[in-house]
């Protein structure tokens, strides 16, 4: 598909509501289809290991990607065969891989190896809070959210026009 949005070459449309592009494991001219939101700088890529015998990628009338579908064609499955099928399913923003210049190399991102494993740990307010003692906020006005004035964890102290100072309620 070289990148392009179903309706700049569509297999079949509706009204100017919808549009897809089908493909098949004959027409694929790569083992990956890969969708790039340029507004949000996004990319979500499929490489596949077994080619799926068909699919098709749909877009909206406004040209949004709303799908990505496929299917394998089993013929005889044979009793206490297994079958198994696999693809790996990539999504990151640019921003967190500045090192993809060219967006058509995506392929090559699917072979990092990572050099160590990736902790990620969940962190609120409340818990950072309690675990630093703290008591009060200070907020500059410009850039306070009102939902925080009538948060009830937030008790306003003081105000003027450029900062205010909250105390925070059942605090250490």
């Amino acid at each position: 598909m070289g990148w392009e949005n179903p309706w700049d070459n569509p297999s079949n449309s509706q009204d100017n509501t919808w549009a897809v592009t089908n493909f098949t494991k004959e027409t694929l001219t790569e083992n990956l289809i890969g969708v790039y939101d340029e507004t949000d700088e996004i990319v979500y890529a499929l490489k596949f290991v077994e080619l799926p015998d068909w699919g098709n990628v749909g877009a909206l009338s406004s040209r949004q990607i709303d799908a990505i579908r496929f299917q394998y064609d089993f013929e005889t499955i044979e009793l206490n065969q297994e079958i198994s099928l696999n693809y790996d399913v990539l999504s990151f923003s640019r921003n967190s891989y500045p090192e993809l210049q060219d967006i058509s190399e995506l392929n090559t991102i699917f072979n990092i190896k990572l050099v160590s494993e990736h902790s990620i740990t969940s962190r609120d307010y409340h818990s950072y809070i309690e675990e630093n003692k703290i008591e009060f906020i200070v907020y500059d006005k410009n850039q306070l959210d009102t939902k925080l004035v009538n948060s009830k964890l937030l008790q306003l102290i003081y105000s003027n026009d450029r900062y205010v100072i909250f105390k925070i309620q059942n605090g250490p």
